[in-house]
Protein backbone atom coordinates (compact mmCIF):
# COMPACT_ATOMS: atom_id res chain seq x y z
CA UNK A 1 0.00 0.00 0.00
CA UNK A 2 1.10 3.33 -1.09
CA UNK A 3 2.03 5.77 2.31
CA UNK A 4 -0.59 8.36 2.68
CA UNK A 5 -3.25 6.10 0.88
CA UNK A 6 -6.50 4.70 2.66
CA UNK A 7 -8.51 1.28 2.93
CA UNK A 8 -11.89 1.84 0.52
CA UNK A 9 -14.58 1.96 3.55
CA UNK A 10 -17.96 0.61 2.61
CA UNK A 11 -20.20 1.36 5.78
CA UNK A 12 -23.05 2.86 4.11
CA UNK A 13 -26.57 2.00 5.45
CA UNK A 14 -24.93 0.22 8.02
CA UNK A 15 -23.68 3.28 10.00
CA UNK A 16 -26.08 2.97 13.48
CA UNK A 17 -26.70 5.39 16.40
CA UNK A 18 -24.76 3.30 18.51
CA UNK A 19 -21.96 3.76 15.71
CA UNK A 20 -21.73 7.05 16.67
CA UNK A 21 -22.03 6.42 20.15
CA UNK A 22 -18.67 4.64 20.36
CA UNK A 23 -16.97 7.39 18.54
CA UNK A 24 -18.54 10.32 20.82
CA UNK A 25 -17.02 8.41 24.17
CA UNK A 26 -13.44 7.25 22.47
CA UNK A 27 -13.26 11.17 22.11
CA UNK A 28 -14.28 12.13 24.96
CA UNK A 29 -12.48 10.14 26.77
CA UNK A 30 -8.82 9.91 25.07
CA UNK A 31 -8.66 14.18 23.75
CA UNK A 32 -9.52 16.92 26.54
CA UNK A 33 -9.89 18.84 23.22
CA UNK A 34 -12.72 17.51 21.79
CA UNK A 35 -14.78 18.37 25.30
CA UNK A 36 -13.70 22.35 24.66
CA UNK A 37 -14.81 21.90 20.96
CA UNK A 38 -17.75 20.27 21.71
CA UNK A 39 -18.51 22.90 24.22
CA UNK A 40 -18.15 25.57 21.71
CA UNK A 41 -20.12 24.24 19.18
CA UNK A 42 -23.50 23.46 21.37
CA UNK A 43 -26.19 25.42 19.91
CA UNK A 44 -28.97 26.34 22.59
CA UNK A 45 -32.21 27.80 21.43
CA UNK A 46 -31.59 30.93 23.85
CA UNK A 47 -28.13 31.50 22.12
CA UNK A 48 -26.16 31.66 25.57
CA UNK A 49 -22.25 30.01 24.57
CA UNK A 50 -21.22 27.09 27.10
CA UNK A 51 -18.25 27.25 25.58
CA UNK A 52 -15.65 26.90 28.39
CA UNK A 53 -12.06 26.65 28.26
CA UNK A 54 -10.85 25.11 31.22
CA UNK A 55 -12.94 22.44 30.54
CA UNK A 56 -11.51 18.99 31.97
CA UNK A 57 -13.54 15.58 31.77
CA UNK A 58 -13.81 13.57 34.84
CA UNK A 59 -16.16 10.58 33.52
CA UNK A 60 -17.43 9.50 30.39
CA UNK A 61 -20.53 6.85 30.75
CA UNK A 62 -22.09 5.38 27.45
CA UNK A 63 -25.59 3.33 27.48
CA UNK A 64 -27.08 4.44 31.06
CA UNK A 65 -29.96 2.72 32.32
CA UNK A 66 -32.22 3.97 35.18
CA UNK A 67 -35.48 4.77 36.19
CA UNK A 68 -35.54 7.33 33.23
CA UNK A 69 -34.82 5.17 30.55
CA UNK A 70 -31.90 5.09 28.65
CA UNK A 71 -29.06 7.72 28.03
CA UNK A 72 -25.88 6.94 24.71
CA UNK A 73 -23.94 8.70 26.67
CA UNK A 74 -23.13 10.66 30.32
CA UNK A 75 -20.56 13.33 30.32
CA UNK A 76 -19.54 14.92 33.14
CA UNK A 77 -16.69 17.41 32.95
CA UNK A 78 -15.59 20.26 35.60
CA UNK A 79 -14.20 23.85 35.54
CA UNK A 80 -11.52 26.46 37.18
CA UNK A 81 -14.23 26.42 39.45
CA UNK A 82 -14.71 22.83 40.32
CA UNK A 83 -18.04 22.74 39.67
CA UNK A 84 -19.00 19.46 38.31
CA UNK A 85 -21.55 19.70 35.26
CA UNK A 86 -23.40 16.72 33.03
CA UNK A 87 -23.95 16.53 29.75
CA UNK A 88 -26.63 14.28 28.95
CA UNK A 89 -26.14 13.21 25.39
CA UNK A 90 -28.89 11.83 22.74
CA UNK A 91 -28.21 10.62 19.13
CA UNK A 92 -30.35 10.48 16.73
CA UNK A 93 -29.79 9.48 12.56
CA UNK A 94 -33.59 8.95 11.74
CA UNK A 95 -35.49 7.48 14.13
CA UNK A 96 -38.26 9.37 16.11
CA UNK A 97 -38.13 10.62 19.33
CA UNK A 98 -39.69 8.34 21.76
CA UNK A 99 -42.74 9.25 23.97
CA UNK A 100 -41.27 12.37 26.14
CA UNK A 101 -37.78 11.40 25.51
CA UNK A 102 -36.65 14.83 26.23
CA UNK A 103 -38.08 15.27 29.18
CA UNK A 104 -36.90 11.85 30.89
CA UNK A 105 -33.01 13.39 30.00
CA UNK A 106 -34.09 16.34 32.07
CA UNK A 107 -35.93 14.48 34.73
CA UNK A 108 -32.45 12.14 34.85
CA UNK A 109 -30.50 15.48 35.17
CA UNK A 110 -32.49 16.98 38.12
CA UNK A 111 -32.37 13.77 39.91
CA UNK A 112 -28.05 13.61 39.68
CA UNK A 113 -28.02 17.04 41.12
CA UNK A 114 -25.80 17.18 44.36
CA UNK A 115 -25.51 13.43 43.81
CA UNK A 116 -23.36 13.16 40.69
CA UNK A 117 -22.97 16.52 39.44
CA UNK A 118 -23.18 20.04 40.44
CA UNK A 119 -25.10 21.17 37.09
CA UNK A 120 -26.48 19.39 33.87
CA UNK A 121 -27.41 19.94 30.47
CA UNK A 122 -29.12 17.92 27.92
CA UNK A 123 -27.76 17.77 24.09
CA UNK A 124 -28.90 16.51 20.88
CA UNK A 125 -26.38 15.10 18.60
CA UNK A 126 -28.19 14.26 14.93
CA UNK A 127 -27.40 15.45 11.42
CA UNK A 128 -27.88 19.38 10.75
CA UNK A 129 -31.65 18.36 9.02
CA UNK A 130 -32.93 16.28 11.58
CA UNK A 131 -31.86 19.29 14.37
CA UNK A 132 -33.57 21.69 12.09
CA UNK A 133 -37.10 20.12 12.74
CA UNK A 134 -37.32 20.75 16.04
CA UNK A 135 -36.49 18.89 19.70
CA UNK A 136 -36.77 20.12 23.55
CA UNK A 137 -33.34 19.65 24.38
CA UNK A 138 -31.14 22.31 25.87
CA UNK A 139 -29.04 22.11 23.43
CA UNK A 140 -27.73 20.63 20.22
CA UNK A 141 -24.75 19.98 18.50
CA UNK A 142 -24.36 18.97 14.55
CA UNK A 143 -22.64 16.21 13.04
CA UNK A 144 -21.05 18.26 10.72
CA UNK A 145 -19.76 20.24 13.48
CA UNK A 146 -18.67 17.10 14.80
CA UNK A 147 -16.50 16.10 12.21
CA UNK A 148 -14.32 18.80 11.98
CA UNK A 149 -13.63 18.38 15.83
CA UNK A 150 -11.67 15.19 15.43
CA UNK A 151 -7.79 15.06 16.46
CA UNK A 152 -5.55 15.33 13.79
CA UNK A 153 -2.71 13.06 15.85
CA UNK A 154 -3.59 9.71 14.11
CA UNK A 155 -4.87 10.70 10.63
CA UNK A 156 -5.83 7.26 9.49
CA UNK A 157 -7.84 7.16 12.54
CA UNK A 158 -9.44 10.79 11.78
CA UNK A 159 -10.51 9.40 8.03
CA UNK A 160 -12.04 6.76 8.87
CA UNK A 161 -14.26 8.45 11.99
CA UNK A 162 -14.90 11.37 9.46
CA UNK A 163 -15.85 8.85 6.62
CA UNK A 164 -18.32 7.29 9.65
CA UNK A 165 -19.99 10.29 10.48
CA UNK A 166 -20.11 11.69 6.64
CA UNK A 167 -22.25 8.67 5.84
CA UNK A 168 -24.46 8.87 9.11
CA UNK A 169 -25.39 12.59 8.07
CA UNK A 170 -26.09 10.97 4.31
CA UNK A 171 -28.02 8.21 5.54
CA UNK A 172 -30.37 10.79 6.95
CA UNK A 173 -30.31 13.12 4.09
CA UNK A 174 -31.52 10.49 1.64
CA UNK A 175 -33.89 8.65 3.86
CA UNK A 176 -35.56 11.03 6.20
CA UNK A 177 -36.63 10.52 9.78
CA UNK A 178 -38.22 7.24 10.75
CA UNK A 179 -41.47 8.29 12.48
CA UNK A 180 -43.30 5.29 15.00
CA UNK A 181 -46.07 3.28 12.93
CA UNK A 182 -48.72 3.06 15.55
CA UNK A 183 -50.17 -0.20 13.51
CA UNK A 184 -47.21 -1.82 13.80
CA UNK A 185 -46.28 -1.06 17.01
CA UNK A 186 -49.63 -2.05 18.37
CA UNK A 187 -49.60 -5.82 16.34
CA UNK A 188 -46.26 -6.36 17.98
CA UNK A 189 -47.43 -5.29 21.94
CA UNK A 190 -50.59 -7.90 20.52
CA UNK A 191 -48.09 -10.34 19.10
CA UNK A 192 -45.78 -10.22 22.37
CA UNK A 193 -48.63 -10.56 24.71
CA UNK A 194 -49.91 -14.09 22.74
CA UNK A 195 -46.40 -15.22 22.53
CA UNK A 196 -46.11 -15.05 26.42
CA UNK A 197 -49.53 -17.10 26.53
CA UNK A 198 -48.12 -19.38 23.60
CA UNK A 199 -45.24 -20.09 25.28
CA UNK A 200 -46.40 -20.04 29.40
CA UNK A 201 -44.13 -22.39 31.07
CA UNK A 202 -41.11 -21.68 28.94
CA UNK A 203 -41.66 -17.56 29.71
CA UNK A 204 -42.21 -18.18 33.15
CA UNK A 205 -38.96 -20.33 33.48
CA UNK A 206 -37.08 -17.59 31.56
CA UNK A 207 -35.85 -20.47 28.68
CA UNK A 208 -37.23 -18.24 25.82
CA UNK A 209 -38.16 -14.56 24.51
CA UNK A 210 -38.92 -12.17 22.50
CA UNK A 211 -38.67 -8.47 22.00
CA UNK A 212 -40.93 -6.60 24.27
CA UNK A 213 -42.95 -4.20 22.97
CA UNK A 214 -41.87 -0.97 22.24
CA UNK A 215 -42.38 2.24 19.86
CA UNK A 216 -41.38 0.60 16.29
CA UNK A 217 -41.87 1.40 12.19
CA UNK A 218 -43.19 0.13 9.98
CA UNK A 219 -41.51 -2.71 8.26
CA UNK A 220 -40.41 -4.13 11.61
CA UNK A 221 -42.15 -7.59 10.89
CA UNK A 222 -39.96 -9.99 11.71
CA UNK A 223 -39.83 -11.74 15.32
CA UNK A 224 -36.69 -13.03 16.66
CA UNK A 225 -37.05 -15.46 18.93
CA UNK A 226 -34.06 -17.12 21.77
CA UNK A 227 -33.73 -19.67 23.83
CA UNK A 228 -31.52 -21.24 26.12
CA UNK A 229 -32.23 -24.86 24.80
CA UNK A 230 -30.18 -23.61 21.36
CA UNK A 231 -26.45 -22.81 21.10
CA UNK A 232 -24.91 -19.65 21.44
CA UNK A 233 -25.38 -17.45 18.59
CA UNK A 234 -28.31 -19.55 17.31
CA UNK A 235 -31.79 -17.92 17.04
CA UNK A 236 -35.46 -18.34 15.35
CA UNK A 237 -36.67 -15.99 13.28
CA UNK A 238 -40.57 -15.63 12.28
CA UNK A 239 -40.29 -13.54 9.46
CA UNK A 240 -44.07 -13.08 9.28
CA UNK A 241 -44.78 -11.57 5.96
CA UNK A 242 -42.16 -13.59 3.91
CA UNK A 243 -44.29 -16.77 5.57
CA UNK A 244 -41.47 -18.45 6.87
CA UNK A 245 -39.95 -19.51 9.75
CA UNK A 246 -36.23 -20.30 10.47
CA UNK A 247 -33.75 -21.99 13.22
CA UNK A 248 -30.71 -20.01 12.25
CA UNK A 249 -26.91 -20.85 12.90
CA UNK A 250 -24.98 -17.27 12.11
CA UNK A 251 -21.47 -17.67 10.06
CA UNK A 252 -22.21 -20.95 8.65
CA UNK A 253 -22.33 -22.53 5.12
CA UNK A 254 -25.59 -24.99 4.64
CA UNK A 255 -23.74 -27.45 3.21
CA UNK A 256 -23.00 -28.39 7.10
CA UNK A 257 -26.50 -29.23 7.67
CA UNK A 258 -27.23 -30.89 4.18
CA UNK A 259 -24.71 -33.26 4.24
CA UNK A 260 -25.36 -34.44 7.72
CA UNK A 261 -27.46 -37.01 8.81
CA UNK A 262 -30.53 -34.63 10.81
CA UNK A 263 -33.71 -36.17 11.16
CA UNK A 264 -36.22 -33.31 9.44
CA UNK A 265 -39.63 -33.64 9.05
CA UNK A 266 -40.88 -33.19 5.37
CA UNK A 267 -41.64 -29.83 5.40
CA UNK A 268 -37.97 -28.44 7.32
CA UNK A 269 -35.83 -27.19 4.55
CA UNK A 270 -31.97 -26.18 4.93
CA UNK A 271 -31.44 -22.98 3.41
CA UNK A 272 -28.74 -20.46 3.23
CA UNK A 273 -29.72 -16.96 4.16
CA UNK A 274 -26.84 -14.64 3.58
CA UNK A 275 -23.69 -15.65 5.72
CA UNK A 276 -26.22 -17.95 7.59
CA UNK A 277 -27.73 -21.17 7.52
CA UNK A 278 -31.15 -21.91 8.72
CA UNK A 279 -33.81 -25.43 9.06
CA UNK A 280 -36.78 -22.95 7.14
CA UNK A 281 -40.63 -24.33 7.75
CA UNK A 282 -43.38 -22.34 5.32
CA UNK A 283 -45.92 -20.72 6.99
CA UNK A 284 -49.11 -18.49 5.81
CA UNK A 285 -47.83 -14.76 5.46
CA UNK A 286 -49.13 -12.08 7.82
CA UNK A 287 -50.29 -9.53 5.66
CA UNK A 288 -52.74 -6.86 7.44
CA UNK A 289 -51.44 -5.83 10.68
CA UNK A 290 -54.57 -3.68 11.03
CA UNK A 291 -56.27 -6.66 12.46
CA UNK A 292 -54.66 -9.13 14.80
CA UNK A 293 -57.32 -10.74 15.46
CA UNK A 294 -57.79 -11.68 11.93
CA UNK A 295 -54.19 -12.97 11.78
CA UNK A 296 -54.26 -14.86 14.76
CA UNK A 297 -54.56 -18.41 13.33
CA UNK A 298 -51.42 -17.41 11.53
CA UNK A 299 -49.83 -15.82 14.32
CA UNK A 300 -49.91 -19.33 16.30
CA UNK A 301 -49.14 -21.14 13.09
CA UNK A 302 -45.92 -19.49 13.19
CA UNK A 303 -45.69 -19.94 16.78
CA UNK A 304 -46.16 -23.70 16.32
CA UNK A 305 -43.51 -23.80 13.68
CA UNK A 306 -41.36 -22.11 16.37
CA UNK A 307 -41.77 -24.60 19.06
CA UNK A 308 -41.38 -27.81 16.37
CA UNK A 309 -37.94 -26.26 15.31
CA UNK A 310 -37.17 -25.80 19.26
CA UNK A 311 -38.35 -29.54 19.57
CA UNK A 312 -36.14 -30.25 16.22
CA UNK A 313 -32.84 -28.93 18.04
CA UNK A 314 -33.92 -30.88 21.29
CA UNK A 315 -34.09 -34.29 19.78
CA UNK A 316 -31.04 -33.57 16.87
CA UNK A 317 -28.85 -32.00 19.48
CA UNK A 318 -26.44 -34.51 19.41
CA UNK A 319 -26.35 -34.32 15.23
CA UNK A 320 -26.14 -30.87 15.12
CA UNK A 321 -23.65 -30.58 17.28
CA UNK A 322 -21.48 -32.70 15.30
CA UNK A 323 -21.86 -30.83 12.33
CA UNK A 324 -21.79 -27.32 14.13
CA UNK A 325 -18.86 -27.65 15.89
CA UNK A 326 -16.31 -26.76 13.67
CA UNK A 327 -19.29 -24.44 10.98
CA UNK A 328 -18.08 -23.88 7.99
CA UNK A 329 -17.25 -19.79 7.65
CA UNK A 330 -18.89 -17.49 4.83
CA UNK A 331 -15.78 -15.16 3.25
CA UNK A 332 -18.29 -12.96 1.68
CA UNK A 333 -22.49 -12.43 1.60
CA UNK A 334 -24.55 -14.54 -0.52
CA UNK A 335 -27.81 -13.73 -1.90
Amino acid sequence: MAAGSFVQLSVGAQVRELHIDFLLEEEFYSTPEFLRGFLGAAESKDGISIADASAEIESVRRSVSDAFGEADLIVVYSNSEKRRTAILIEDKLRAAFQPEQPERYAERGRAGIGKEWDAYWTCLVAPKTYISRGHAFDNAVSLESVVGLFACCDERRREFKMRVLQEAIRKCESNGVQVVDPVMTAFRKQYFAYFQDFFCDEWRDGNINTRPPAPTYSGDTWFEVRSTQLPRGAYINHKSTMGVVDLTFPNTNVTALEGSSLCLDADMIPVQTSKSAAIRIKVSPIKNFNDFDGEHAKVEEGLTAVRRLLDLYAREKARFQAVLVQPVTLASSES
